[in-house]
């Protein structure tokens, strides 16, 4: 069982500043849990990643999960309001490093976010490295740094449809080959566009287009038991 501290988040906070400052954006240590988590510009992820993986004193060599969230019609704070409430629930650590609890600092110009989860064996140390990109954003693949990233970022691009660059086999892996959309992004409706059934005449399973025709019926909402006589 890996147990973190916030001493050791902090530590390992300011060892990644020191030696590459250009490629963390924001850095955040969460109060409850010591969980060290990074927020790196898009272009710059698998620099990062490939720092983490093969430096000596780090060795995040197991990418234990990568998933996305769309943040599609998110309720973003004024800026005076976040800044405040970030300001009010930090603490500086030992070395200098802002302690909060979790905050969403997204940007409502880039709807989506790609988190990698990280963890280190040797140091027995997890980390969560974040990335956010708008609509059109690709990213660039880490499948040639961790084995494990491709088939995950098939999933994302099946469900969210985030591009990844220079992916050797991008496509879909939980949804049918004939799939419109991708099913977690916020605007994809929950009845989908096409259903699925069995035809006894063609004794074969067809695909066609939803029909609702729930919505299309008329429906008397009036209780007999309130009409006033």
């Amino acid at each position: 069982m890996i147990v973190q501290t916030k001493d050791k988040g902090v530590h390992l906070a300011n060892l990644i500043i020191k030696l590459v400052p250009n490629l963390v954006k924001q850095i955040q240590i969460v109060e409850n849990t010591g969980e060290l988590r990074i927020l790196t510009d898009v272009s710059k992820i698998n620099n990062l990643l490939a720092f983490l993986k093969n430096h000596s004193a780090l060795h995040f060599q197991a990418l234990q999960d990568l998933f996305a969230v769309d943040y599609l019609d998110f309720s973003f704070s004024s800026p005076n309001n976040l800044i405040e409430n970030v300001n009010k629930n930090r603490e500086i650590g030992k070395e200098g490093v802002y302690v909060s609890p979790d905050i969403y600092e997204v940007n409502k110009d880039e709807r989506f976010q790609v988190n990698y989860y990280l963890l280190s064996v040797p140091f027995e140390t997890r980390i969560l490295i974040k990335v956010n990109l708008g609509n059109l954003t690709f990213v660039d693949s880490a499948s040639n740094i961790y084995n494990s990233a491709s088939w995950l970022e098939r999933e994302v691009w099946d469900l969210f449809g985030i591009y990844f660059k220079n992916h050797p086999d991008l496509r879909r892996i939980l949804t049918d080959y004939g799939f419109e959309g991708h099913a977690l992004r916020k605007d994809f409706p929950l009845s989908g566009y096409t259903e699925i059934m069995y035809t006894t005449e063609l004794k074969k399973i067809t695909v066609k287009p939803l029909e609702l025709t729930q919505e299309y019926r008329a429906f008397d909402f009036v209780s007999p038991w309130d009409i006033k006589k």
